[in-house]
């Protein structure tokens, strides 16, 4: 409902009332033309009016009680000097009431008018409202936003600024309180008082505001004493960068620092996607903290933002830098070898460094009483280790399988239909599962439009796939993970690390089937489906890196996983026309999309067995991207925080 009333309306409220003075009248009051009258009192007779006429006519208006029709106006010049206001709930809150107080004493003091409407934070009832302020010709629209929420700004709605909210174009002008800051600066006040345990209290934690000043109050208590030491076995990404180029190019793996172990983990060689499908109010403080290391700022409102894996190296190591400014130290080519877990409780780690240049092996160990284990799904060596000190581990599902390639073209216009190849909606991704009735399942996994498979082998003597993108999209291929299910009972034995075992089987298989160098295994997906190999390439080419060897790629993998595949593929055609196109490509293989194992923690977030240990991210079998990793690992930093409290 708008809150206003123009002359029309309150003529109609009051019938008794006599009809409005018009222009006409109060020029010929004047004695002057009705367009003196009008340059005078729009306010443009400057230079272009006597003084004593204009006199004359101002004072024959204020006799007459003439009132401008500023609509009126508005339709001749284009301009009605009126602000169109949508609030949400406006008289909900206190602070909600003060946004729209400033608005009208702001406008008032510029000499604007106010049209104020409500949506009740309704999407559809939203578009009716701006419809209706629009159709009163307001020259702005402020959309006074309710608890920083994403406010949809449609294409080609200009003069539009956010309150209090967050906007999904660029163009637009949002203005949000720094609730992070906020949050910071308040609990670094009490610290500078000597306080030193400080509680933080909530009744809505699922409230974004919420969650960012939680996260400015814990940053100020790390900032006043905690020293995190990050130990890394890889190098920087500078190194890193290196070493993956050099195994590209010649087949050289470097197995302490390579895409999966290094800065960043393999995650910084990735596609860099941030979508997921969790909830939480600290997505917002690592997508900020993405920008603020140098991540672009589309990533902020983007519905499926992504970084790009030729931007994300730098992102990595400002928050590295970032790190050693708050105190905390990061030690590259560094391993921890042993972990003293007397009585239940951690009392120390051993580290075991190599000098890049001098080949020096240097072993220290360190008191610690608490110890995060982030270390990636691909740190084989550290699950060995909390193996032997009794770290209490269990088996989980995870998944395997392909690397499967399209022309982006053909996915674009699977999408897209018409529209495909309009730039404003670049290289069309995709997201596929089929459940079969055998209570398996196929789905495709880190897509990645306009992208590269690439070679992500840790070990020796092992073939890995996974895939990325640039920040463009351009590549001329799309491809994605199309993995199958293995669940704990398909493993034999009772080993709690023989998940890790069948991925090192298929990873040598490839390896051989490839034909050595690392080379990877490759099929057609039209002879994959007749169950025959390939002897080349039809109309994609891979892009593997160290190219590929035609053959069948159902030998690298168990017959369950293959044959989920195989029968998966044709389903997943029905959903996206093309994916089973004959002349697409099957790179194999593709192990490393998640953990087969998880080291178990309570509902405190330490790990069931051995106090003071804190199992965090993918690796511990928690998370499953880089979102829910990095909102893993802010829940596990907060809750080690509060145990020292």
């Amino acid at each position: 409902m708008i809150v206003s009333a123009g002359p029309a309306a309150r003529r109609a409220c009051d019938p008794g009332r006599r009809a409005m003075t018009t222009l006409v009248e109060v020029a010929a009051a004047a004695g002057v033309s009705t367009a003196t009258a009008s340059l005078v009192l729009s306010g443009k007779d400057k230079g272009r009016v006597s003084r004593k006429t204009a006199e004359r006519v101002r004072l024959a208006a204020d006799s007459m009680s003439y009132v401008r029709d500023a609509l009126a106006g508005g339709m001749r010049n284009r301009r009605t000097r009126t602000i169109g206001v949508l609030g949400e709930q406006v008289l909900s809150t206190p602070y909600a009431v003060a946004m729209i107080d400033a608005i009208l004493t702001a406008s008032r003091e510029l000499g604007w008018s106010v049209l104020l409407t409500d949506s009740g934070g309704q999407e559809g009832q939203t578009r009716r409202a701006v419809r209706e302020l629009q159709s009163r010709q307001v020259d702005a629209i402020v959309h006074a936003a309710m608890y920083h929420q994403k406010v949809h700004v449609p294409p080609g709605l200009a003069n539009v600024a956010v309150l209090n909210g967050f906007t999904d174009r660029d163009d637009v002008v949002a203005v949000v309180p720094d609730e992070e800051t906020a949050g910071r600066e308040a609990t670094r006040h009490l610290i500078g008082l000597g306080h030193r345990r400080i509680a933080y209290v909530t009744d809505d934690s699922g409230v974004i505001a919420v969650g960012l000043r939680r996260a400015g109050y814990e940053r100020a208590l790390a900032e006043a004493g905690l020293e995190p030491l990050l130990v890394e076995r890889g190098q920087d990404s500078g190194y890193r960068s290196s070493s993956i180029e050099r195994f590209n190019r010649t087949g050289k793996l470097d197995v302490e620092s390579n895409i999966q172990f290094g800065l960043g983990g393999a995650g910084t060689f990735s596609d860099g996607k941030l979508a997921t499908g969790t909830k939480s109010p600290l997505h917002r403080h690592i997508l900020k903290t993405f920008v603020a290391c140098g991540a672009q700022r589309e990533i902020l409102y983007d519905a499926k933002p992504h970084v790009g894996s030729d931007v994300l190296p730098t992102v990595v190591t400002n928050m590295c830098r970032r790190i050693g400014e708050l105190g905390g130290e990061v030690r590259f080519s560094t391993r921890m070898v042993d972990l003293d877990t007397q009585g239940g409780c951690v009392r120390s780690i051993t580290l075991r460094q190599k000098g890049s240049d001098s080949g020096l092996v240097i072993e220290e160990r360190l008191p610690a009483a608490n110890v995060v284990v982030a270390c990636g799904h691909s740190a084989r060596d550290v699950f060995e280790l909390l193996r032997r000190r009794g770290v209490s581990l269990e088996r989980k599902t995870f998944a395997m399988g392909v690397r499967i390639e399209h022309l982006q073209r053909d996915v674009d216009r699977a999408q897209y239909g018409p529209f495909a190849g309009h730039p404003a909606l670049g290289a069309a991704p995709y997201k596929l599962v089929t459940h079969l009735g055998n209570g398996r399942s196929t789905f495709s996994f880190c897509m990645c439009p306009g992208g590269y498979v690439v070679a992500a082998a840790s070990e020796e003597g092992g073939v890995v796939t996974n895939g990325m993108s640039l920040s463009d999209r351009k590549g001329e291929n799309a491809n994605s993970g199309l993995l199958a299910n293995v669940f704990p009972d398909d493993l034999p034995g009772d080993d709690v690390l023989a998940g890790v075992e069948l991925q090192r089987r298929c990873e040598r298989s490839a390896y051989e089937a490839g034909g050595g160098d690392y080379l990877a295994p490759a099929q057609l997906v039209g002879d994959f489906l007749q169950g025959v190999p390939s002897s080349g390439q039809g109309s994609v080419t891979p892009t593997y890196p160290r190219g590929v060897s035609w053959g069948d790629v159902a030998t690298c993998l168990p017959g369950y996983v293959s044959e989920t595949l195989r029968a998966a593929i044709p389903r997943m055609d029905r959903r996206l026309h093309g994916f089973s196109e004959a002349s697409a490509v099957l790179t194999g293989v593709e192990t490393r999309s998640s953990s087969p194992v998880r080291v178990t923690r309570g509902e405190g977030l330490q790990s069931l067995s051995t106090a003071g240990l804190w199992p965090c991210g993918e690796g511990a079998g928690y998370a499953g991207g880089i979102m829910s990793a990095a909102t893993d690992g802010l829940r596990v930093a907060r809750a080690l925080v509060e145990s020292l409290e």
